[in-house]
C-alpha cells in the first residue's frame, strides 16, 4: 500500500529537499538539463531548485518568456538512468501546443524523459503554474510529474481526502494518512517557495522597454489568477513570502 511513498514520494527520501542557485540575464547561464534548439531565441537560467534526485530550471529569452525545464539527476531505488531523462535535447524535442505556452519532451521517449514549458511572457507566476500544471495532467506520465513534486500535490490533496473517508480504526488508512500529510506539507512549501522566486525572476527577465508596457495586463491576468480556485489556492498563506519579495526588489533597486 505503501510503494507510492516509499519508491516515488522523494519529498519524504530526502529531507533536506532542495538547493537554489539564482543568476541575472546578463550572466547568460544555460539551463540546467535543457539544451536549446539551435533556431530558439538564446535562454538564460534565472534560478534553479534542485534535489539528489531532481532539478528545475528557470529561465528566460531576450523578450521575456519564461521556460521551466525538469530533469532528473538520479532514480531512487536504481543505479542507472537513461540520457532522456537527464537532459532535454532541443534538436530532438517533440513540441506539444498548449492554450497558453508550449510543452517539449524528448521524441524517443516522450513519456519517461526531461520535460520543458514554455510560457507566454504575459502571464503571471500563477498563471503559469497553473498552465504547467493543467499541462502535466494532459500531457505527461505519472513519472514525469513526479520530477516536479509540485505538480502531484493536488493528487496528493484527493488521495487525502478519501484516507479521511475511510474507517478511523484502519491503521494502515492512518498511517497512509500521515505520510500524504506530511508530503503534502513539503511540497506546499516548495511550491510556495517557487512561485516567489518565479514571480521576482520574471520581472527581471522582461526587458526595461516592455516593463511598463506590461504593468498593466499583469495586474489584470493577477487580478483573474486571485478569483479563480487555483489561483487563490496558491496565493493562500503567502503573505509572509509577498513581504520578502518585497525586501528582495528593495535590496536590488
Amino acid at each position: 500500500m505503501y510503494d507510492h511513498l516509499e519508491k516515488k514520494d522523494k519529498t519524504l527520501v530526502s529531507e533536506s529537499m532542495s538547493h537554489e542557485h539564482d543568476s541575472s540575464l546578463s550572466e547568460h547561464r544555460p539551463m540546467t538539463g535543457l539544451h536549446q534548439h539551435p533556431k530558439d531565441d538564446r535562454l538564460s537560467e534565472l534560478f534553479n531548485i534542485h534535489s539528489s534526485f531532481d532539478n528545475i530550471s528557470v529561465g528566460a529569452d531576450t523578450k521575456g518568456n519564461i521556460t521551466i525545464a525538469v530533469s532528473s539527476e538520479k532514480e531512487l531505488h536504481s543505479p542507472t538512468l537513461g540520457s532522456d531523462r537527464k537532459l532535454l535535447k532541443g534538436s530532438r524535442r517533440r513540441i506539444l501546443y498548449e492554450h497558453f505556452g508550449e510543452l517539449y519532451t524528448n521524441s524517443a521517449s516522450p513519456t519517461n524523459s526531461a520535460f520543458a514549458y514554455k510560457g507566454r511572457r504575459v502571464l503571471s507566476e500563477n498563471r503559469l503554474m497553473s498552465e504547467l500544471k493543467r499541462a502535466s495532467e494532459r500531457r505527461l506520465s505519472p513519472q514525469q510529474r513526479e520530477m516536479a513534486p509540485f505538480l502531484t500535490l493536488d493528487d496528493d490533496r484527493a488521495r487525502l481526502q478519501r484516507l479521511r473517508e475511510k474507517d478511523a480504526s484502519d491503521s494502515e488508512a492512518k498511517r497512509e494518512k500521515g505520510e500524504t500529510e506530511r508530503s503534502i506539507l513539503r511540497k506546499t512549501e516548495l511550491e510556495n517557495r517557487f512561485l516567489r522566486k518565479l514571480r521576482i525572476a520574471r520581472r527581471r527577465s522582461l526587458p526595461k522597454e516592455e516593463e511598463k508596457k506590461d504593468s498593466f495586463l499583469e495586474r489584470l491576468l493577477r487580478a483573474f489568477d486571485d478569483l479563480s480556485p487555483g489561483g487563490a489556492e496558491a496565493s493562500d498563506g503567502t503573505s509572509e513570502e509577498a513581504d520578502e519579495e518585497s525586501r528582495d526588489e528593495n535590496e536590488e533597486s
